[in-house]
């Protein structure tokens, strides 16, 4: 049976227009003319027999596929299998059980928990400035320290003469931090000597290391150096 319907695709249109206006209408006639029982007409012209075998190729390729249902349609692909059903990932970190519960655990202090960042880990301390000296502001205000605490066994120009000289350092190399303390520390070498010097009877006081005060200073007890 006769098909009444046929398609001729834009894309062909290069190929038929090639042909001569006279070649072209007999084309259409033939083409029109043709039906799934037709043979292949036999044509003098090679160019016009070209063109008309590949159209009705076509439409015999489209016809064929309209008696199929049309063209198959390409399935979608399979998932591989055993990844179809993975288990969602997880949104939060899970909890350590090893780390120690506040809320749970009535006997635990909050306080002796570390804070934690983001990821677990514990924070790192912030780092330390280095210590730098901290010395008195004046030779003024040893002296006015020393005459408050009425030290007697060392004086305010040897201590203030001693800390410059070393940029207020020790002699390990550490700042001095409270050159009140170092004061008091120093003074009680002397205490000590005095009372060693009773004890033994001898008069003669022994000095700290490093305990050197000058002949020249007014706050320095007779008979100390």
């Amino acid at each position: 049976m006769a098909k009444n319907t046929f398609i001729i695709y834009r894309e062909w249109l290069p190929l038929i227009n090639s042909l001569a206006d006279d070649e072209r209408l007999r084309f259409y006639d033939m083409v029109f003319a043709y039906d799934d029982n037709s043979k292949s007409a036999e044509i003098e012209n090679p160019h016009l027999q070209g063109v008309y075998d590949f159209v009705i190729k076509k439409i015999d390729a489209n016809r064929r596929n309209g008696l199929l249902g049309g063209r198959p349609r390409k399935e979608k692909p399979k998932e591989p299998s055993g990844l179809s059903n993975n288990p969602p990932k997880p949104t939060k970190t899970q909890p350590n059980p090893n780390d120690p519960d506040p809320v749970n655990d009535p006997d635990l202090d909050p306080e002796d928990v570390p804070e934690k960042k983001k990821g677990g880990k514990p924070p790192k301390p912030p780092r330390q400035s280095p210590k730098v000296p901290k010395p008195p502001k004046s030779l003024k205000e040893v002296e006015d320290y020393i005459l408050e605490k009425e030290l007697r066994f060392v004086g305010a120009k040897w201590f203030w003469d001693w800390g410059n000289a070393g940029d207020w350092y020790d002699s390990k190399g550490k700042p001095i931090l409270a050159w009140k303390q170092k004061l008091l520390t120093l003074n009680s070498y002397g205490e000590k000597d005095e009372v060693n010097r009773n004890n033994s009877g001898s008069g003669v006081i022994q000095h700290p290391k490093g305990y050197q005060p000058t002949a020249d200073d007014d706050d320095i007890p007779d008979g100390f150096f």
